[in-house]
């Protein structure tokens, strides 16, 4: 099953074997040159460009015109872990920024502003790696950033919750970090930075109020905008019509998930604390689980005999990864709702198994270069969700959270099928 113009170990990393089109005339020369070495789409979308063609027009550039050129990271399992890791940091130092006043409302807000404002500028950011132009894409970055916190300051101001404010900030320290520092450094920084923060418990008077948190965050916030802005160079910004596609599809996916969780929001009241947090921790493990089933699906299908068994292997490993990452969350709800005496019911148990089951799918279709199949995904999760609560005023709290649930599981489980039973996981 494997390339032609490669044998080595099943699950290496295609990022960190050579690629060369010397000698090639044209790009089409090139693009063939590439696929006769064994590096197809696939192997293109792992390293940050859009297709084959792609790959072969940047490094023909590259090889042939001295333009310097800036992959994606390669993926790989320890960076997976490293990126996971410094989520959960910087989710310690928002939660610190939290005082006991702050309502239910504008955590909700703060929340939102910080996910959608770190997801599309991790958008601008990805399509400035993989297209060779990251100085016009930290330039755009640096001001949606500023527009960013800037906005979110004033609805900080007039809601009286700094907490808003400085979620969003924090968005624009994870876009940058994992984007152009990632790995174990940035990880490290985050890891000092929560700690740091986590020391205004022990200091007389505080309280909780977070203080050593807000600054921790502040200055996060400039050095972040200090390397968009020497990352850019000086460079103008740049917008065409394929990051406006990446930047549309990202926010439509992240809209559809805030719409999913806005819905839960209204109906468990209080205990949705319990469904962020699965869906928070079940978004951290994503990445390194599927890292590692895409290794495994990978390997399963060097070592296949037959095409049929390459799918059916490779496709069993991708709802092994659905579904781990759905006992993740489930797990983490039911210690959440545990911890803070809340009853386990049943419309927090499948509320949790669906939030969680769609965070995988996400995540799988994110990786494959699928965004818009994943925002049309979420959009589906978000219309079923609607359906069951508004359209079902018959039926129970039960049999409306379980039928949500069972329509996500199969929609989920079969992204994960079919993406991983295909030679675009290989």
């Amino acid at each position: 099953m494997s390339a032609s113009g490669y044998t080595g170990t099943p699950g290496e990393a295609w990022a960190s074997i050579p690629a060369t089109v010397a000698g090639s005339v044209d790009v089409f020369d090139a693009t063939a040159r590439l696929e006769s070495q064994g590096f197809g789409d696939a192997h293109a979308i792992r390293a940050g460009y859009h297709d084959a063609f792609d790959h072969a027009a940047h490094l023909l550039a590259d090889q042939g015109h001295g333009a310097v050129v800036t992959p994606r990271p390669a993926a790989g399992l320890a960076p997976a872990i490293a990126r996971a890791l410094a989520l959960l940091g910087g989710v310690v130092l928002c939660v610190m920024t939290l005082a006991n006043g702050d309502h239910p409302p504008a955590v909700f807000a703060a929340g939102a502003a910080s996910w959608l404002g770190g997801q599309i500028l991790g958008a601008v950011l990805w399509w400035g790696l993989g297209q060779g132009r990251l100085a016009a894409a930290s330039a755009t970055a640096l001001r949606l950033a500023i527009a960013v916190v800037v906005c979110c300051a004033v609805v900080a101001l007039a809601w009286a919750q700094p907490a808003i404010v400085a979620w969003a900030a924090w968005g624009v320290v994870g876009a940058v970090g994992t984007c152009l520092l990632a790995g174990w450094r940035f990880t490290g920084i985050v890891a000092a930075g929560a700690a740091l923060s986590l020391t205004g418990l022990a200091l007389p008077g505080t309280r909780f109020d977070g203080a050593v948190a807000y600054a921790v965050i502040a200055g996060a916030t400039g050095w972040a905008l200090l390397v968009l802005a020497r990352r850019a160079g000086g460079a103008a910004p740049a917008w065409t019509p394929a990051l406006t596609r990446s930047v549309g599809w990202t926010t439509l996916q992240v809209a559809a998930l805030l719409g999913i969780l806005a819905l839960l929001f209204g109906r468990l009241g209080p205990a949705f604390i319990v469904i962020a947090t699965a869906g928070l921790l079940a978004s951290a493990a994503a990445d390194p689980l599927h890292e590692f089933c895409a290794r495994s699906a990978r390997s399963v299908a060097s070592v296949s005999t037959t095409w049929r068994i390459a799918l059916w292997a490779s496709g069993t490993v991708g709802v092994l990864a659905v579904w781990a990452v759905t006992g993740v969350g489930e797990l983490t709800g039911w210690a959440t709702a545990a911890v803070l005496g809340l009853p386990w019911t049943v419309p927090l148990a499948t509320a949790a198994i669906a939030v969680s089951a769609l965070t995988a799918a996400a995540s799988i279709l994110l990786r494959s270069g699928h965004a818009p199949t994943s925002a049309l995904m979420c959009l589906a999760g978000m219309a079923t969700l609607a359906a069951a609560v508004w359209l079902a005023d018959g039926s129970t709290d039960a049999v409306r959270y379980g039928a949500w649930m069972a329509a996500s599981l199969v929609l989920t489980t079969a992204v994960g099928a079919s993406r991983h039973a295909s030679p675009s996981a290989w």
